[in-house]
């Protein structure tokens, strides 16, 4: 619990920090309309948490106490500049904590869906992370015609040929498609969003709240829940 409490507090501030930069950048990115409310932070199912941290793309032990499921797309700026923080959390506690990836490519993202594709084509070949990275790197490009070839030798993909053929055929669609709809089942309203877990009790992190900064998502109560 004790490395639970230090990686949400960490996030927490981050995500203070970050989301107030953007804000005041207006590039939060939202799949709501501008009339929607925010839903409020949630205390998930059993059964729910089980199908949203279900061990598919992820970077750390299937074990691991920690775990922290994202959201994303590749378009999306707020998402890219979060990376680095994941990483950060991963790095500092590589056996405690385990970061899962799901897509959530929006609609007027136009290449956020073929970027996901490819991002699981890679992994595939176990060079998700590598991709993962250089899309994020060259996310304000992936709108126009993308050098699959040229990405995956970047990334040290070992079979470009299978790999553009997988990003041809689109074979990881029901995955695309699968981790859309968990989105969907959460009620995920902004990119990115966090679900982490703390033994029983699972609470999504909200990150799109202008006046973040200001309340820090609350965390000093929010931590006494664990």
């Amino acid at each position: 619990m004790q490395v639970l409490r230090i990686t949400l507090t960490t996030l927490l501030v981050i995500c203070a920090v970050i989301v107030t930069a953007l804000v005041a950048r207006r590039e939060l990115i939202v799949a709501r309309t501008p009339d929607q409310p925010l839903a409020p932070d949630l205390i998930l199912s059993d059964s729910l948490w089980q199908v949203i941290s279900e061990y598919q793309t992820a970077s750390g032990p299937r074990s691991a106490p920690v775990k922290l499921v994202e959201f994303y797309d590749y378009e999306c700026p707020f998402c890219g500049d979060f990376q680095p923080v994941l990483d950060t959390i991963r790095a500092k506690y590589p056996d405690e904590v385990t970061v899962i990836y799901r897509h959530y490519p929006l609609s007027y993202h136009t290449g956020a869906y073929d970027a996901a594709i490819a991002a699981e084509c890679a992994e595939k070949q176990g060079a998700f992370k590598a991709l993962h990275n250089l899309l994020f790197a060259h996310q304000t490009q992936l709108s126009g015609s993308v050098n699959w070839g040229s990405l995956a030798r970047k990334a040290g993909i070992p079979d470009a040929m299978r790999f553009r053929s997988c990003v041809a055929e689109k074979l990881p669609t029901p995955k695309i498609d699968a981790d859309t709809m968990a989105a969907h089942l959460l009620g995920v309203e902004g990119i990115p969003t966090l679900v982490i877990n703390g033994g029983s009790k699972v609470a999504r992190i909200a990150v799109e709240k202008a006046n973040v900064g200001a309340e820090a998502y609350e965390s000093h109560q929010f931590l006494a829940t664990w």
